[in-house]
């Protein structure tokens, strides 16, 4: 009987080890990834209001660099200025997404910048923006200012 328990227990442990490879399967993937060019940012041309009158108030430029002021608050901000032009460079024809922001205020003017649109394709690895907005005067001192702004351009 003994041998009987001992064949059977050996029938029993080869059939578990068995199981075990014979219902195993392995199979290699693939990741896959496109590297693109880091997206980049030149400024390209500046905001350019030319000279205003020191009155409190906003001059506003437009998209098509016009000069305005509501209610002639500004007495000099007519005309034109030059719009300013930020170049994205990056990966081909790439879609890219971008924002603008204003910075701190200094001698007592402040610059909201502003774009057309939040985003555009890459023609042939670049993109070039145009940005204007507003000045606004409050108790502002004489003389020339440069007024920060962030652009800021990411792949879509």
């Amino acid at each position: 009987m003994n041998m009987k328990k001992l064949t059977l227990s050996l029938a029993v442990t080869s059939a578990l080890s068995f199981s075990g490879s014979v219902f195993a399967a392995d199979l290699g993937g693939t990741a896959n990834v496109t590297v693109l060019t880091a997206v980049s940012v030149a400024e390209t041309q500046t905001v350019e209001f030319g000279s205003i009158e020191n009155q409190d108030g906003a001059c506003t430029m437009s998209s098509a660099g016009n000069l305005s002021s509501a209610g002639g608050a500004v007495g000099s901000c007519t005309g034109a200025g030059t719009l300013g032009v930020m170049t994205i460079s990056g990966s081909g024809t790439s879609a890219v997404a971008y924002s603008v922001a204003g910075g701190a205020a200094v001698g007592g003017v402040t610059f909201a910048p502003a774009v057309t649109g939040t985003s555009g394709n890459l023609v042939a690895g670049s993109l070039a923006v145009d940005v204007f907005g507003e000045l606004t005067l409050a108790t502002a001192t004489a003389g020339a200012k440069a007024l920060s702004y962030t652009f800021t351009a990411n792949y879509q």
